[in-house]
């Protein structure tokens, strides 16, 4: 039995049968029984197993569509753009070099071009984030981009924490602090003081002289590798789930420093800044709503 349908059995045992397992998984063999209630599952939600492809798809950036779209005939890309939300569709057309068909699709044939986008690109055999594990970076998997982005920004601020706290230069402490966002700065000073078991080459934050643009480029880089390593042993379906909010070019920054295996304490420390970052960001959040 394929690792899908064992987890689908699982969540209809979770959703129609919460007593014992023993009579519904008798027919079935030793081995198998054992498989299905090995899968560490607590959800019940047997609607997340026939998502419409167009809610699956929404939730992937743009990026990852360029490739199947190229393997398609030029003459039909149009028609799958058009299918497409008005912010994928935008940045495709001008990836593909497209125009879009002046005359609006109507939902079934939107439905059909959707459908064969997601066989592209092999989206009815990810598992759904709500059947994954619960492992403490799954809620990660449940963000937006921009949430996501932004969790990276603030993880970046350990590494400039590390090197201001070497700095004696008051001068170029005042041009840097001009550089950070409210936010970056308020977490900065949460930051300093705590305690650090990741160190990377320096930032040489006395070359940012008010260049606020390189100074965030440099940071995200830096979240992102801290990311990379806290994500070290995860498992592929849920690395496949964050891989696919953020574009391809961060996730290539992620594959490159992150590791199959986890890290020896370094992991653990990374995740817990992880989690730190994002309730961080969260109450933020909830304190301008």
């Amino acid at each position: 039995m394929e690792k899908k349908a064992l987890i689908m059995l699982r969540v209809l045992i979770n959703r129609y049968h919460k007593g014992s397992t023993d009579k519904i998984l008798d027919p079935l063999s030793q081995d198998t029984m054992k498989k299905v209630l090995d899968q560490n599952i607590r959800s019940d939600d047997v609607a997340s197993a026939i998502k419409k492809p167009e809610r699956i798809l929404e939730k992937i950036h743009y990026s990852w569509m360029i490739e199947p779209l190229k393997k398609i005939s030029p003459l039909l890309q149009p028609y799958f753009l058009q299918a497409l939300s008005e912010e994928k569709k935008e940045y495709l057309k001008q990836a593909l070099e497209q125009e879009l068909p002046e005359i609006p699709l109507s939902p079934p044939v939107k439905s059909f071009f959707l459908e064969e986008l997601a066989k592209q690109m092999n989206v009815h055999e990810v598992i759904p984030a709500s059947y994954l594990p619960k492992t403490p970076l799954l809620p990660l998997a449940y963000l937006s981009k921009k949430k996501l982005e932004r969790v990276i920004d603030l993880l970046g601020i350990y590494d400039l924490a590390n090197e201001i706290r070497q700095v004696i230069n008051k001068q170029h402490l005042q041009h840097l602090y001009k550089c950070l966002s409210k936010l970056r700065l308020k977490y900065l000073n949460i930051v300093m003081y705590l305690p650090e078991k990741f160190t990377h080459e320096k930032l040489g934050i006395e070359e940012y002289r008010g260049d606020q643009k390189r100074l965030e480029r440099v940071l995200h880089k830096r979240g992102l590798i801290r990311l990379a390593k806290a994500l070290s042993g995860e498992k592929q379906d849920l690395l496949w789930h964050i891989n696919h909010i953020l574009d391809t070019g961060r996730t290539t920054v992620l594959q490159k420093f992150s590791s199959e295996k986890e890290i020896p304490i370094l992991t653990q420390a990374l995740i817990q800044q992880t989690l730190h970052a994002l309730n961080f960001m969260e109450k933020e959040d909830k304190n301008l709503e």
